[in-house]
């Protein structure tokens, strides 16, 4: 159930109302995640699959950006790039571009009535739902393992971009999620980061990529000892040790 928040006896002013205001999004939007988690939970088990697969999907599927409202412009780009389709002789990686001059050098925006930018707006949220619905019925593993790689090299490209203007120093990890993806694990960071890590490890990143990505797919069995120190394998096997003998004694007891 919603937070019932109790109504102010006096005058509020606006710094107090806008706290309850975020207050009540914040309970809503709590609400919401956890009935979106329960009926994914409910989805991962009538198909006997894990979790975190049906999120992964979702997310892929519907990623933040469509949660906006449809706004009527990407409705008048999309009719538009329809109508003037055998016009534009380009490249089709320009096509989009080239549609969005021409609305603008003809001033098609500057006399557009509520209902017609109502009307784009709905055009804008049918197109939106067929491209999921084709999007949704064609994505395969594979294709969304590509889709995360061009991501990452965006979240690289964006971490660059704030270490050249603000000095932000960065570090980056990333392994695929299953043994049957075909991805590389990834390694980027910024000079002072990379100096930093390099000083207090004793193995090489090329190796902690390796131990990382067996770990991941159910194989840190193949080599972890290999990351610890002389003295923490000693200590754990010790410890691996004193566990057997202590299990030995208990059976006769």
């Amino acid at each position: 159930m919603s937070e019932t928040i109790p109504a102010p006896l006096g005058p509020v002013s606006k710094r107090k109302q806008k706290h309850i205001n975020n207050r009540r999004v914040n309970t809503a939007a709590a609400e919401a995640d956890a009935i979106l988690r329960a009926h994914i939970k409910n989805a991962a088990t009538e198909l006997g699959v894990s979790m975190d697969e049906v999120f992964q999907r979702f997310a892929l599927i519907s990623p933040v950006g469509e949660q906006r409202t449809p706004m009527w412009w990407n409705g008048l780009v999309i009719e538009k790039s329809a109508e003037w389709k055998d016009e534009y002789d380009g490249p089709g990686r320009k096509q989009l571009s080239w549609v969005t001059h021409r609305i603008r050098q003809e001033g098609l925006t500057s006399q557009l009535t509520k209902e017609e930018k109502a009307r784009y707006a709905e055009l804008a949220a049918e197109t939106r739902s067929k491209n999921k619905d084709a999007k949704t019925a064609s994505l395969t593993r594979k294709q969304a393992i590509e889709s995360a790689e061009e991501q990452l090299t965006q979240v690289h490209s964006q971490l660059e971009t704030l270490h050249a203007r603000l000095g932000v120093e960065y570090l980056l990890v990333t392994t695929r999620g299953a043994l049957e993806d075909k991805m590389a694990p990834m390694y980027v960071c910024s000079e002072k980061a990379d100096t930093f890590l390099q000083g207090h490890m004793n193995i090489p990143m090329k190796g902690l990529l390796t131990h990382l990505d067996f770990y991941v797919i159910g194989m840190e069995a193949a080599g972890t000892k290999k990351i610890l120190g002389k003295k923490q394998e000693l200590r754990v096997s010790v410890r691996t040790r004193l566990k057997t003998s202590l299990s030995t004694l208990l059976v006769y007891f």
